[in-house]
Parts: structure tokens; sequence; C-alpha cells
């Protein structure tokens, strides 16, 4: 059930990557286009501008990079969890089948 909650999430995540990708590149380019056709003088404007950007990418990137550790952790913690769980029924399995032998 984890391996098919967890492959499902991989795949909703690809494609949201991909369109987050595709929209930084639009914005960038849009940008650049504006600071291309921006009249004289207006430097510092555009400059802020990409600043705020590049700030705002900033910020998703390390949000997302904290999503991704923090489901690496969870995914860690389960799989130590399960481990721990089949390791406690084997040997419960094992007890019980010693006792039923005798």
């Amino acid at each position: 059930m984890y391996e098919i909650a967890t492959s499902t999430q991989a795949e909703f995540a690809k494609p949201a990557e991909a369109r987050y990708e595709a929209q930084s590149r639009r914005v960038q380019t849009f940008v650049d286009d504006i600071a291309k056709s921006a009249p004289t003088g207006s430097e510092a404007a555009v400059a802020v501008m990409q600043s705020a950007i590049t700030a705002a990418n900033t910020a998703c990137e390390t949000v997302h990079k904290a999503a991704q550790q923090a489901v690496e952790i969870v995914e860690g913690n389960f799989n130590v969890a399960a481990a721990a769980a089949s390791k406690s029924t084997q040997q419960a399995v094992e007890q019980t089948s010693r006792a039923a032998r005798k």
C-alpha cells in the first residue's frame, strides 16, 4: 500500500515540477523581454523586478527542497517502522509455532 502511495505521489510530482520549470522559464523570458524594451532610465526598476523574481524563485526552490527532504525523512521512518513491525510479526509467528509444537 505504501509503495503505491509513494509511486502515485512521484507520478503527480513529475508533471507539477515540469509545469513549474516551464512557468519559471516563461517568467524569466518575459522579464528579459521587458528589460530589452524598457525605456532609457528604467534600469533600476527592471533590476528590482529581476531581483524580486530571482528571490521568489529561490524561495520556491527552497520550499521544494525542504518538502523533498521531509518526504525522504518520512519514507525512511516508515521503512524503519515497517521493518520493525515485520520483525516483530516474524518473531510472534515463530513463538506461536514453537508453542504449538510443544
